[in-house]
């Protein structure tokens, strides 16, 4: 999925918190995952591949972290970075079986999308929208970190105000 992301000035620092068994220590871990990806994303769109790999591996896992690297090329060679800063809206986090889990946010994308690498200057018509449904999936490493499995676009819009945060 070809979501727009933001320009941060660095990664944020990864938390080392001991692995907890409550259901809203996880929650909050599985949250702070996925917030903290998008920014983590936009920096690793400007880096090359094998620094974007890095930067995005504490926060994505699987297949798809292939992807994301592979889509970084892409935007790269179609000479396209991040613009601007998405907002999180988280609205529920849900543990699965075993090691997994899902979130669903109600992503603001008005204020993010793509610009050109050589001039910094937002492509027209890639702002996106301010209630884009987005689910993601997660799976538990044996690092004890949760980590972003698919991040998908619902077709049916969201509301903000229904979010948690």
């Amino acid at each position: 999925m070809d979501l727009p992301t933001s320009q941060p000035p660095t990664a944020p620092p990864l938390t080392t918190k001991v692995p907890s068994s409550k259901t809203s220590d996880i929650k909050a871990a599985i949250a702070e995952v996925y917030t903290d990806f998008w920014p983590v994303s936009a920096e690793a769109a400007k880096a090359p591949a094998a620094q974007a790999r890095k930067l995005l591996a504490p926060y994505v896992a699987g297949e798809f972290l292939d992807e994301q690297v592979q889509k970084i090329g892409t935007y790269q060679a179609e000479n396209q970075e991040p613009y601007g800063q998405p907002t999180v809206h988280i609205m529920r986090v849900t543990l699965g079986p075993g090691n997994t889990a899902s979130l669903h946010d109600c992503l603001d994308f008005s204020k993010a999308g793509l610009a050109d690498r050589r001039t910094h200057q937002l492509i027209p018509g890639t702002l996106g929208s301010s209630r884009t449904h987005v689910a993601a999936d997660f799976k538990r490493g044996s690092d004890g970190r949760w980590r972003l499995t698919s991040v998908m676009q619902l077709e049916e819009p969201c509301s903000p105000a229904s979010s948690q945060q």
